[in-house]
């Protein structure tokens, strides 16, 4: 049992504990589990649970009945991961599709929890976007090439659930497409390897991505670019497409996902 003793130390422990325990229970969790789990009684749970949330680390579902890790918990552990990686990893990346493809390029990561993604990385081109793309805010996993380069690739059941959900386009409040035809989309994407979408995130911008791949083939990032609508011209769809594959399917491999898995997963587009 975690250290009873109401002290300063006692209750950092637990508070500490507790958010391990919704960052690893990788879905919603009562209070009465997350109890028996820590071995603490449940009113003390109640106690800590409201101190998360405070604080943006934790949240309540909408029946208020279970909780999950906050907004502000990924946003952390994502500067964490991204502080770590970022140099020897994804930054070398980056500044390789930004000087092939000569615009804006960024890395988004994947929340489960959440059902978002989340730019954690960028590099920019030559010339600045002429719109903001903000880091490490939670954004929109059925619009933009960001999050339908890894929507395409989750599970069907997954897919479906999203699609029920109907979200509005963030950039326009667009009604998302009639499941049928967002399926047909999606299965373009697999088939093709990338995504590319027109201002359906921002209006102004052409976005495309890869998706990248960890082990056991999940997807769980995307390698993106962007490109002012007023630059954009479909001689280019072709060359970025062909570097966020190429670099995605690097990227996978260092994840854990193999060429050979990666390729399947991306339609035999990896070369």
């Amino acid at each position: 049992m975690l250290d009873p003793n109401g002290d300063s130390r006692g209750t950092v422990a637990r508070v500490v504990a507790l958010m391990r325990a919704l960052a690893e229970a990788g879905r919603d969790i009562g209070v009465s589990e997350l109890a028996k789990r820590l071995d603490l009684p449940v009113s003390t749970v109640h106690r800590l649970l409201k101190l998360l949330i405070e604080q943006g680390m934790a949240e309540k579902t909408r029946d208020k009945r279970r909780y999950r890790a906050g907004l502000e918990l990924f946003r952390v552990g994502a500067l964490v991961a991204n502080q770590r990686h970022r140099r020897e990893l994804i930054e070398p990346v980056l500044q390789r599709v930004g000087e092939q493809c000569g615009e804006l390029s960024f890395y988004c990561l994947y929340l489960p929890a959440l059902q978002k993604v989340m730019a954690v990385s960028r590099v920019d081109g030559p010339s600045p976007a002429p719109y903001p793309c903000p880091l490490f805010e939670p954004m929109s996993l059925m619009w933009g090439a960001t999050g339908r380069a890894i929507l395409a690739f989750l599970p069907e059941q997954e897919i479906a659930e999203l699609i029920s959900k109907g979200e509005p386009s963030p950039a326009t409040g667009a009604p998302l497409p009639p499941a049928r035809k967002l399926e047909a989309e999606l299965a373009q994407i697999r088939d093709r390897g990338y995504a590319i979408t027109y201002g359906q995130k921002v209006e102004d911008a052409v976005g495309l991505a890869a998706p990248v791949f960890a082990e056991g083939c999940s997807p769980v990032s995307s390698l993106c670019v962007t490109v002012p609508r007023q630059r954009f011209q479909w001689k280019m769809e072709p060359k970025i497409a062909k570097v966020l594959i190429r670099e995605a399917a690097k990227l996978s491999e260092r994840f854990g996902c193999s060429g050979a898995q990666g390729s399947q997963r991306r339609g035999g587009q990896a070369a």
